[in-house]
This record gives C-alpha cells, sequence and structure tokens, in this order.
C-alpha cells in the first residue's frame, strides 16, 4: 500500500510544472481548463488566478481592455488601494460592465460616500458596478434617505454601505425590465384580487417592502386560495385587505405546506363558520402558527388545562391573539391567577382573554396589587379573587392612566374613602370593578358636575355610573337635551383639567 502511495506521488511530481510566464503549477492528466499565460492545462479555475495575469499580454491573446480601463479608474479615484481579488475577478467576468455604466456609479456613489467607504464598498460588493443608477441605487437610496432622515442615512451608509443592494424597494419605471415585471405584477395581483388602493401599495411598500419582492406566482396562489375559502363570509376582499395592511407576512407562506393545513385545522378544531373564520383570520398572525407546534398545544392547553371546552371557540375568536401564546407563558399567568384563588385563571380566559396577552410582571401583578388596596383586601385573597372574578375587565385598564383617576373621583366625592396611600379606609364601600372601568370623562365627571351646576343632591352610585342618559335624567328631573349640550361643551376641558396632574407626574399625553 505504501509503494502505491509513493508511486503515484512521484508520477504527480513528475508531470508538475512551474511556468515561468504566469507562476502557477499545471497539472496536465488532472487539468480541466487551459491555463491562461501557456500551453499547459491547469486544474485551478480562472478565479485561482490574479486577475491582472489574466489580461498579460504575454499569453498571446486579446487583452481585456475593458478590464484595465475599470481598474485604471478606480486606481485614479481610491489610489492603488483595491487591490482585492475578489473585485478584479468581478470586473473581468462582469460582460456587461461597461466603463460608462463603472463612471456613472462611482460619480453617484462619490456624491454622498467617503472614498473610504466607496472603496469598502467595492472590495465587498463589487456587484454594484453593474447596478443601474436611475432604477435601482438612486430610488433605494431616496427611499432608505426618506425613510431614517439625513443624518442616520449617513451614518447607516458608513456603517453598512451594502443597503444600498437592498432588494425589493426604491424602484422605479426605468428599472431593468425582470425586476419591473415582478414588481408590477405584484401590484397588480393585490390591485386586481383584493381591490388594494393605490394609496394602500403606497403604504404596504414602505412597511413591508419585502412583499413586493416576493414571487408573484406564489402571492398570487395564496391569496386566491384565501378568496375562495373566504367567499361563502362574503366580505373576504375586505378581510383579504386588513390582513394584507396589517401582518402581510402570510404572501410568503406555500398554500399546500403552510395555509391549507392551518386553516383546515382552525375549521375542524373549532367548528368555525365562514364568517368565524374569516373574523378569526383577520389580523393575518394567526395563519403564521405551525399547527404542531403551536396551534394543537395551545388549544389542548386551553381546553384541558383552562378547562375552555365549552367555550373555547368564544375565547378564541375575541382575542386570537391567544393562539399566538408560549406555553410556558399562559402556564405562567394561569398559576399566577389560581394562587389568589382557584378557578381565577379560567374565569378570566371566559370573560377577558385578552388579559392573557399582558405582561405578568408589569401589568398583571401592579394592578391586582393597586386593586387589593383599593379593595381593602391586600391580607384577604378569597375577597381579592371574588372581586376580580365580578369583572375580570378591570385588569385591562391602566392604572395611572384609569384605575387611579377613577378612583380619585370616587374618593373625593365621597363614594369611597382612601388613605394617601390609595388603601380603603375601614368601613367604606367597596368600588366594584365594573364601576371602575365606566368612562371618567364621558360618563362620570359631565354627570357630576352638571348635578352641582343645577343644585342637584348626589346621585346614588348606581345612578351616575350604570344608566343610561335618559334614565339619569329622567330620574333627576333634568332636561336631556340641556344635559347633552353641557356634555359636549364640558368633556375637553374636563378632560385637560383631570389629565394635566398626571401628565406631570407621568409624561402620559392629554386626549382631549
Amino acid at each position: 500500500m505504501v509503494g502505491y502511495h509513493g508511486l503515484l506521488i512521484f508520477l504527480l511530481l513528475a508531470v508538475q510544472r512551474s511556468h515561468e510566464t504566469c507562476g502557477f503549477t499545471c497539472y496536465p492528466r488532472i487539468a480541466t481548463k487551459t491555463c491562461c499565460q501557456c500551453s499547459y492545462l491547469s486544474p485551478s479555475s480562472v478565479e485561482d488566478h490574479d486577475a491582472s495575469s489574466l489580461t498579460n499580454e504575454t499569453a498571446g491573446k486579446r487583452v481585456n481592455e475593458r478590464f484595465r480601463e475599470v481598474m485604471a479608474l478606480i486606481k485614479s479615484r481610491y489610489g492603488g488601494e483595491c487591490d482585492c481579488r475578489r473585485t478584479k475577478m468581478y470586473i473581468y467576468r462582469a460582460k456587461k460592465l461597461s466603463i460608462e455604466s463603472a463612471t456613472g456609479v462611482l460619480d453617484f456613489l462619490d456624491s454622498f460616500l467617503p472614498n473610504e467607504v466607496v472603496l469598502q464598498l467595492l472590495i465587498e460588493s463589487p456587484r454594484i458596478l453593474n447596478k443601474s443608477v436611475d432604477s435601482y441605487l438612486r430610488p433605494t437610496a431616496e427611499f432608505l434617505l426618506n425613510l431614517w432622515g439625513e443624518e442616520l442615512f449617513n451614518q447607516a451608509m458608513q456603517r453598512n454601505p451594502q443597503l444600498l443592494l437592498t432588494s425589493g424597494i426604491g424602484y422605479n419605471k426605468a428599472e431593468p425590465e425582470s425586476s419591473k415585471q415582478q414588481n408590477l405584477s405584484v401590484d397588480r395581483v393585490l390591485m386586481e384580487t383584493v381591490d388594494l388602493s393605490n394609496t394602500q401599495l403606497i403604504k404596504l411598500r414602505n412597511q413591508s417592502p419585502f412583499v413586493f419582492s416576493l414571487a408573484p406566482n406564489k402571492v398570487n396562489e395564496g391569496v386566491d386560495y384565501l378568496c375562495e375559502i373566504l367567499k361563502p363570509s362574503g366580505n373576504q376582499k375586505l378581510v383579504l385587505r386588513k390582513m394584507i395592511m396589517t401582518n402581510p407576512n402570510f404572501l410568503n407562506l406555500h398554500v399546500h405546506t403552510n395555509l391549507k393545513p392551518r386553516v383546515e385545522y382552525l375549521t375542524s378544531t373549532l367548528q368555525l363558520s365562514p364568517k368565524e373564520l374569516s373574523k378569526l383570520l383577520q389580523t393575518g398572525s394567526v395563519l403564521a402558527l405551525s399547527v404542531d407546534q403551536n396551534l394543537k398545544p395551545t388549544l389542548e392547553y386551553l381546553k384541558e388545562d383552562l378547562l375552555l371546552a365549552e367555550n373555547l371557540k368564544k375565547c378564541v375568536l375575541s382575542h386570537p391573539a391567544l393562539l399566538g401564546l408560549s406555553l410556558s407563558n399562559l402556564q405562567r399567568k394561569t398559576n399566577a391567577l389560581n394562587s389568589i384563588t382557584k378557578g381565577l385563571a379560567s374565569k378570566v380566559a371566559r370573560r377577558c382573554p385578552s388579559v392573557f396577552s399582558l405582561s405578568l410582571d408589569e401589568n398583571i401583578y401592579p394592578k391586582i396589587e393597586f386593586l387589593a388596596r383599593v379593595w381593602g383586601c391586600e391580607d384577604d385573597d378569597t375577597v381579592l379573587g371574588t372581586w376580580l372574578q365580578e369583572y375580570p375587565n378591570v385588569l385591562t385598564l391602566s392604572v395611572e392612566g384609569n384605575i387611579q383617576p377613577t378612583m380619585n373621583f370616587f374618593n373625593r366625592t365621597g363614594y369611597t374613602m382612601l388613605d394617601d396611600d390609595w388603601r380603603l379606609i375601614e368601613g367604606n364601600k367597596r368600588i366594584p370593578g365594573r364601576y371602575i372601568a365606566s368612562s371618567l370623562f364621558h360618563r362620570l365627571l359631565p354627570r357630576w358636575h352638571y348635578c352641582m351646576k343645577n343644585d342637584v343632591p348626589k346621585p346614588p352610585l348606581h345612578m351616575i355610573v350604570g344608566r343610561s342618559d335618559e334614565s339619569f335624567c329622567q330620574h333627576l328631573s333634568l332636561d336631556l337635551n340641556q344635559f347633552a349640550l353641557f356634555r359636549k361643551e364640558a368633556i375637553p376641558r374636563l378632560k385637560f383639567s383631570s389629565q394635566f396632574d398626571t401628565w406631570l407626574k407621568t409624561g402620559r399625553p392629554i386626549d382631549i
């Protein structure tokens, strides 16, 4: 065996020859290409040769004048530093590259980039020399400039000049024919199948430019499939427009491997009608979820662990984002709610499933702690759980923007009594969560101030909170039209007055 390998090495060395003209070693018996500098054969492809040797006149072949002109242009502008093998090889092989187009690209780059950045770009991505300035580079640069502003654009270009080669954005009518056909085809698909307007197309191009770099056939196939599925609902185009404008990622999904299995699984598992399916799909995010890794485990958890077998469809339809939550996320929030009162998590999921999309540490815990203070049950989880079950939607309110201002109203008007730390003073009434969720500016404040203006005695709590305007005015012998006029004029003033303190403390905008 040793003798065989030794003989093989000897034979290879015997045929190895070194060429003085090009400096490369050729192996005649295993070569695949002719050496550009002599008559011997070389196993190395042209990439293995220094591009400068490819134009050596000693080869006895036609000199690549275009290559020399472009390299001379680069050298004259940026010195002799662009001695990169990748750049030389690209220029040598780019048959369609002309000295005129290269000059135009370099003139454009020099207009807003320092020489060292242009040189870096030529070294890392020499293909930029073959891009059209008017139909590719300039529109892309203008798009990024409008998106980021001049200062951020300049910083981004110097940090990563290859952003100019981003595909799918900034094209105009003068772009290359292949790209033009693709973009127009995507536009046409969206306009003809779902009646997307020009304004919506412009907005979509700015927000999600990747859509216009997708294969038109792929987009068309997906949109046609969903149109057919949603057709019985009668509003398929409207639903698809909403899906495209809110979450267009589904346009990149294949029908048979992604869209169809997910639609069929949701329809069969939840027993969805066409209208219910259209409601579920409106956000578009549900279609991005895998059946095996997301949809199936999540639905099984909601059904088995949260005991939502009878209310599963209602729960999912009221808050489709529930399907996008991880199991660990759901389990953590379920355990936290059930630690207060057994079965609380199930009650919350039935009546207000959007609570599960809130951050446990930043939203749910702080709200529960604050409500425990204003309800006077910090040490009594049973009472706390009972009041949360009565109206779990209160957990979706902002503490600083909603709960505190409303509780401050009830405290100052005497419907309850709280100390300086928002704790319920013993012997006073708890304000139910449903009342806390009442609109402070459209209901509570206008009614209270109108009563005070007309010397009406303090109305009962249920009257000022729960009654309709007609019932409220009729019970207190007030003129409904006069009250409606007062409320319309007073709401902006009351909002500013009430929200001013909150703005000073938190910076929360005043909503007028």
